[in-house]
């Protein structure tokens, strides 16, 4: 895709140009990307927003066998002149494989070569689903949908199996446009506020029975609106459950959310997230409840191939009355949300728009999903981020401290950071090999950052909408996925390290080496410029 904006001046913005925020949904419109707009008003994810795109990046690494690494090799298996050989000596099915980042339930498209065979068959999977068995020199293409089993990218070569496997490659399809979190809300009950009758009193409605049981709506009880769901067993185990999969759909994300209470004191009431109606075989969330106070579980989930199933069940050898639920509620969620850590949203922004406030020290933004990763391709990029400081002493603090890290690991990360100079700095880490840009300045309001890279050109660094220093040559290559403890915003990591002292806000990354006109544009919209 080119680069493209076409965003009007809006005469009843009052801040110059166009509203920054649309500007920055415009970009990646044009481009395929993602934004982090930091808009909430309430509650602690960051909303993402991206184009759609047809196909992500390749996630294989070293998919041309150029060295003996990152594959693991079963028996049979040896990696040399640039092919992957299984000699035929294994006896049994063996493994060549490794670990990606995948995503349950999405499509990836994988081709692979296969060349000098002569016995047996290859089989590839991805996260555990098998493709078609292979026993012919070809180069084939196939889509899989990832399956929950594992998160390997694997060769499964059968006992007698004879040949080389080349050219992997491995890209997530169909990554569509997501929605600002928390997405569509599936199913809500015990809530009168999202009741369109204004009443609540089919709260029962779908749900099973497990033994015998009482099943109502209590109108006495209730933690919001104007009913519970009251559960009233007749025996130890007896409880309720509802069907999820009759309103989820397999490899998507979900928001479940509840409040559950005991209606005795003398023995234990369970509510969690299950694979079976009975929720006895495997409990995958579970609140084991003794109280008669409303306590609430939240949990962000995917939905597999096994069945999903919400249940409340009496759980103790003694019966002792039941269990209440209420405030039920299950939304889609996007998979590019970034799970906020302690920052404080809705605080002043560039442009009259919003910003997250970060401490410093325990503040941190968790921006990784394996759809960010198929995104976001480190060898042509722009990324950019608006940033302020809580006050003029962070910058003579002698702290790093990190707005942005997108980081596969130590030899390779795009970083935008303040060092321990009293600098701004921009980092391009490829193979092993750093580019880097600093500025010498001490802001004390908005500015922007901005870095554009082409692997093929030049890493480029912009404050405030205009080149800084000059564009540094990109002399390594980028190898690798990104990390899930290292892919952050508003500090270095997930632990967190090097936390940033102030304001974050509008963090676009967008599909193309961007020529400076609109991060020109972007900065005079967002006040800085």
């Amino acid at each position: 895709m080119g680069l493209s904006v076409a965003v009007a001046n809006n005469p009843h913005w009052p801040y110059g140009g166009a509203n920054p925020l649309a500007l920055m949904r415009s970009l990646i419109d044009d481009n395929g990307g993602v934004l982090y707009d930091f808009q909430e008003t309430s509650g602690a994810v960051a909303e993402a927003y991206n184009s759609a795109l047809a196909v992500g990046r390749n996630s294989v690494i070293n998919g041309d066998f150029a060295t003996d690494t990152i594959w693991t090799k079963g028996t049979g298996w040896t990696i040399a002149a640039g092919v992957a050989d299984c000699d035929g000596s294994q006896g049994a099915s063996t493994l060549l494989n490794q670990t990606a980042p995948l995503s349950v339930g999405a499509t990836y498209r994988v081709t692979f070569t296969l060349a000098g065979y002569s016995a047996g068959s290859v089989t590839v999977k991805v996260g555990g689903t098998s493709g078609t068995a292979r026993a012919s020199n070809n180069t084939y293409v196939q889509n899989i949908v990832a399956g929950s089993t594992n998160s390997f990218i694997q060769f499964s070569g059968s006992t007698l199996f004879v040949g080389t496997i080349d050219n992997v490659i491995v890209e997530q399809l169909d990554i569509l446009a997501s929605s600002a979190y928390p997405g569509a809300e599936l199913y809500v009950t015990a809530n009168a506020a999202s009741d369109p009758n204004g009443n609540e009193a089919d709260d029962t409605a779908g749900w099973g029975t497990i033994g015998t049981v009482a099943l109502t709506s209590d109108a006495s009880v209730k933690s919001i609106g104007d009913f519970s769901i009251k559960c009233v067993p007749s025996s130890n185990a007896a409880g309720i459950f509802f069907d999820l999969n009759t309103i989820l759909t397999i490899g998507n994300r979900y928001n479940l959310s509840f409040a559950t209470r005991h209606l005795g004191t003398g023995g234990i009431n369970g509510a969690y997230l299950s694979d079976t109606s009975n929720g006895i075989t495997t409990e995958l969330v579970s609140l084991d409840n003794t109280d008669t106070v409303f306590q609430t579980v939240t949990l962000e989930f995917s939905h597999s191939a096994t069945t999903r199933y919400l249940v409340a069940r009496e759980r103790s050898a003694t019966n002792d009355g039941g269990v209440y639920l209420d405030n039920i509620s299950i939304t889609e969620a996007n998979p590019l949300n970034a799970a906020t850590t302690g920052a404080t949203v809705a605080q002043p922004g560039p442009a009259g728009l919003l910003a997250y406030s970060f401490d410093g020290t325990n503040d941190y933004v968790d921006a990784y999903s394996a759809e960010l990763n198929s995104i976001l391709d480190p060898a042509l990029w722009t990324q950019g981020i608006y940033g302020k400081v809580s006050g003029a002493g962070v910058w003579s603090d002698n702290t790093l401290r990190v707005l942005l890290n997108w980081q596969a690991d130590a030899n390779n990360y795009m970083r935008l950071s303040k060092n321990t100079s009293n600098e701004l700095q921009w980092d391009y880490m490829a193979g092993g090999t750093l580019e880097s840009v600093v500025l010498a300045t001490t802001p004390t309001e908005w500015f922007a950052m901005w870095i554009t890279i082409n692997a093929a050109g030049n890493m480029t660094a912009y404050y405030n909408g205009v080149i800084t220093g000059s564009a540094q040559a990109i002399a390594g290559t980028w190898v690798g996925n990104l990390a899930s403890t290292t892919t952050t915003i508003g500090a270095l990591n997930t632990t967190p390290a090097s936390g940033w002292d102030g304001l974050l806000s509008l963090v676009p990354g967008y599909n193309v080496e961007d020529t400076g006109a609109s991060i020109l544009q972007a900065a005079q919209a967002g006040g800085v410029a």
